[in-house]
C-alpha cells in the first residue's frame, strides 16, 4: 500500500472514532502527497465542512470534479457546498448533474427542489420532489419539502396531505407539525396550536414554533402561558422580532 492510501485510510478510521481534527490532518497529508485522487478530496472537503471551514471544503469539492465529473457523490457535495454559499444558480448545476449521473440519487433530488423552491420555480420544485419520492418514497424530509412547495403554489389541500404525510411516516419530525400548524393559524386556530406543541416537543429551539404558541395562547386569554413560550423563544433566539413584540406586549398586559 502506498504511502498516501495508508494516511487516507488512517484518516477514515480517524473519522469513524470522530477523531475530527486528526482525521482532517491525515486527509490533507494525502492530499498532498497525491493531489491525483478524487475521494481524497471528496473525504477532505466533508471533513472541512464539519469544522465549519465552508470556503476550502468548495475548493475540494471543486478540485474533486475537475478530477472525476462523473462521480456523482462530488457533484451533490459541490451543489450542497454552493447552496450553503447562497450560490443557488450553481448549485443547482451540479445538483442536477448528479441526479443525471445517477437517476437514484435520491438525496440529490430533495436538496435540488430546495434550491429550486429558493430561486422561485415552485413548479419545477414540485416536480423534482415527485421524482425524489418516485425513487425514495420513504423520506419523510421529501414529503415536507414538497409540501412547502405546494403551500406556496397556494394548494392547501396538498400541503396539508404533504404534512400529514411526513408526519405519518416520523411521528417524531418537528419540522412538518410546525409547517401544518402555520397552514392551519388562519383556519382552526385549536389544530394550529395542537401541530405548534408536537413541533416543540421534538424541537425544543423551535423559537418560531413558541413564538406562534405565545400569540395563540394571548388570544385565548391565556396570557401566563403565552408569556412564558414568548420567553422560550427570546431565550434561544433574543433577535427575532416577532418574539420581542409578543413578549413586550404580553408583560405590559400582565403588568410586569
Amino acid at each position: 500500500m502506498k504511502k498516501d492510501e495508508a494516511i487516507f485510510n488512517k484518516g477514515l478510521t480517524l473519522l469513524e472514532q470522530n477523531s475530527v481534527p486528526e482525521a482532517l490532518a491525515c486527509f490533507e497529508q494525502a492530499v498532498r502527497l497525491n493531489p491525483q485522487r478524487s475521494e481524497y478530496f471528496l473525504e477532505l472537503g466533508a471533513t472541512y465542512q464539519k469544522v465549519g471551514e465552508l470556503a476550502k471544503s468548495l475548493d475540494c469539492f471543486q478540485k474533486g470534479v475537475a478530477l472525476n465529473p462523473q462521480e456523482p457523490i462530488l457533484q451533490y457535495n459541490l451543489g450542497l457546498t454552493y447552496s450553503y454559499t447562497g450560490d443557488n444558480q450553481r448549485a443547482k448545476i451540479h445538483l442536477s448533474k448528479a441526479i443525471e449521473i445517477n437517476p437514484n440519487f435520491g438525496a440529490a433530488y430533495n436538496n435540488l427542489g430546495a434550491v429550486l423552491h429558493k430561486l422561485g420555480d415552485l413548479a419545477e420544485a414540485i416536480r423534482v420532489y415527485e421524482a425524489g419520492i418516485h425513487v425514495d418514497p420513504s423520506n419523510p424530509k421529501s414529503f415536507n419539502n414538497l409540501g412547502l412547495s405546494q403551500m406556496k403554489m397556494g394548494d392547501v389541500e396538498k400541503a396539508a396531505a404533504c404534512y400529514l404525510r411526513a408526519i405519518q411516516m416520523d411521528r417524531t419530525y418537528a419540522e412538518p407539525y410546525y409547517n401544518l400548524g402555520l397552514l392551519l393559524m388562519k383556519l382552526d386556530l385549536e389544530k394550529a396550536k395542537e401541530n405548534f406543541l408536537q413541533a416543540v416537543r421534538y424541537d425544543p429551539m423551535k423559537y418560531q414554533a413558541h413564538t406562534n404558541l405565545s400569540a395563540i395562547y394571548y388570544r385565548q386569554g391565556e396570557l401566563e402561558t403565552a408569556f412564558e413560550h414568548a420567553e422560550k423563544a427570546l431565550a434561544i433566539n433574543p433577535n427575532f422580532m416577532p418574539a420581542r413584540t409578543n413578549y413586550d406586549t404580553i408583560k405590559k398586559e400582565l403588568g410586569r
